[in-house]
């Protein structure tokens, strides 16, 4: 299995575990069955109005970027370290307006993720001799970028993660 792949079960695990994603004031909570895994969307011909409405909601999404990257001056003469973007997309729908209720769980989501993930190692995930997170942090500038992320119609709330992974290299080059 894919590093990349191992890193987004982890985070939808953690998710699931870790995190209180209860609703404010009786406001409904983010079900464990409403996390998932989603494949990106990069422009916005590519929507399909059937993936947006089958969505669970409140949820959350986890997208995985579109371009990882390793950059030279990091990691070891054994190991790189390889940067894996990753969005966490917070989506709901109401009928009715949103209430300060609402917008009050939508917040407090955001922070407790946030609050979870910054400066985390994944609880120190090991994936197989694949390599290990290393750390993950929340970058100080957004992702924002149509090339790289979509935001979903439903999202209220997102924020982004940088995962490293700290990756053996293979001595003989063979992959």
């Amino acid at each position: 299995m894919s590093v990349y792949k191992n890193i987004l079960d982890a985070i939808k695990s953690q998710l699931q575990t870790y995190v209180t994603l209860t609703g404010v004031n009786g406001t409904d909570s983010i079900r464990d069955e409403a996390i998932v895994i989603r494949t990106p969307r990069y422009n916005s011909d590519s929507r399909s109005h059937e993936w947006y409405a089958s969505e669970e909601t409140p949820g959350i999404l986890i997208i995985p970027g579109r371009r990882v990257r390793r950059p030279p001056g990091e990691g070891n003469n054994c190991q790189d370290d390889v940067h894996y973007p990753v969005m966490i997309q917070i989506v709901d729908r109401s009928q009715q307006r949103y209430d300060e209720d609402k917008v009050a769980s939508w917040l407090l989501w955001h922070e407790n993720i946030a609050k979870y993930f910054n400066h985390n190692n994944l609880r120190n995930a090991v994936f197989d001799t694949s390599g290990y997170v290393n750390r993950v942090t929340l970058p100080d500038h957004d992702f924002d970028d149509p090339q790289r992320f979509l935001l979903h119609d439903l999202c209220v709330s997102y924020l982004f993660l940088d995962v490293v992974s700290r990756e053996p290299r293979n001595s003989n080059g063979l992959v």
